[in-house]
């Protein structure tokens, strides 16, 4: 997402972030004034309860890949998947 989309985003909101195997759940809480990061807290689980209250700052450049649906999040993470799969393939057949 770019730092326009995360500014247009209410505060609470839910994004995505694919990592190399998983995808991450994050409430954004906004941009830190006058700086390049954002304030993400952990979601509340099933029974409604957030388990660690602390928040979580990360670059604008950290969320360039998240989403806003869990969805598309997991596409990303799957096409990473196959790339990494085609590469090992490929180091397999050189040896």
């Amino acid at each position: 997402m770019t730092t326009a989309e995360l500014d247009a985003l209410p505060s609470g909101t839910i994004i995505y972030l694919p990592t190399d195997w998983e995808v991450q759940t994050w409430l954004l809480d906004g941009r830190v004034k006058n700086r390049d990061y954002y304030t993400l807290t952990h979601p509340p689980d099933d029974d409604g309860i957030i388990s660690n209250k602390r928040p979580v700052y990360l670059h604008a450049l950290d969320l360039l890949i998240a989403t806003q649906t869990e969805l598309e999040a997991w596409k990303i993470v799957l096409e990473g998947l196959e790339k990494r799969r085609l590469w090992v393939c490929k180091k397999i057949v050189t040896l």
